[in-house]
């Protein structure tokens, strides 16, 4: 199933920053996402470059001139090319200022957020909504076991030898996308009442 770009929230999660980081971004416009107006909020979507750029960024040591983090926009998502003081050099990304020279190894960050987007993606499809199980909570298809309350545990510490030994049920996918979505704010509203869940009991 083919997802839209990421929310606000989902970026945030997938690239491991947070909202509050890309907010002031955006505020800031160091980013400018394709956004559309959902009632009287803002729903903004995020591509694969748009999140490379937001981690280069708060990965970087120092901050940036406008100039030099608007060429550096141009060339996130390329494998070769120049633009400003910013070439593309193999794996590296090169910023050239008089006799200062900056390397950033792009490659490994590129790698694990390209992964990132993967599982996340991938495990998006393995969550199902159905009425008549749970009322209609997100479940992880073939299972009765709640996403949030998976999530929930990962937000509150407990380690994924722990959940396995309670949710045997849920696949190595199915763990990393929780583990993902638990790096989200909780959804608002009024907080569900506890669920009481046996071990790892397909539907």
């Amino acid at each position: 199933m083919a997802m839209k770009g990421f929310s606000l929230r989902e970026a945030a999660a997938i690239a491991e920053i947070p909202e509050s980081t890309i907010r002031t971004a955006i505020e800031k416009r160091s980013i400018t996402p394709p956004s559309s107006r959902v009632g009287k909020s803002i729903r903004y979507e995020f591509d694969l470059n748009e999140l490379l750029f937001i981690k280069l960024l708060t990965e970087f040591p120092f901050s940036l001139p406008k100039e030099d983090k608007d060429s550096l926009r141009k060339l996130v998502g390329k494998s070769a090319g120049f633009a400003g003081r910013w070439q593309m050099r193999g794996p590296d990304l090169l910023m050239k200022k008089g006799e200062l020279s900056v390397s950033v190894h792009f490659h490994p960050l590129r790698e694990q957020l390209v992964q990132n987007v993967n599982l996340y993606r991938r495990g998006f499809d393995r969550i199902v909504a159905d009425p008549e199980i749970l009322g209609g909570e997100p479940v992880f298809k073939a299972t009765r076991i709640p996403l949030e309350h998976i999530a929930g545990l990962f937000r509150k510490g407990v380690s994924e030898t722990e959940i396995r030994e309670d949710y045997s049920a849920l696949s190595d996918l199915d763990m990393a996308f929780a583990s993902i979505h638990a790096r989200m704010s909780p959804p608002p509203g009024r907080p569900r009442k506890p669920l009481e869940l046996g071990r790892g009991k397909a539907a």
